[in-house]
């Protein structure tokens, strides 16, 4: 669905009825990529 242009994008997120699943989904995800870049975070650091 298009934003009408009188609607900030905040607020037309907001409106949407997977907002909420989204959210959890990509605070999953960046907790996910956070273990992965502290795995590789600490194979490069002991490598030098």
């Amino acid at each position: 669905m298009q934003r009408p242009g009188n609607i900030s994008l905040a607020e037309h997120d907001k409106n949407w009825h997977q907002e909420p699943q989204m959210r959890r989904e990509l605070q999953q995800l960046n907790q996910e990529l956070g273990k992965y870049a502290e795995a590789l975070a600490e194979i490069f650091s002991t490598e030098n």
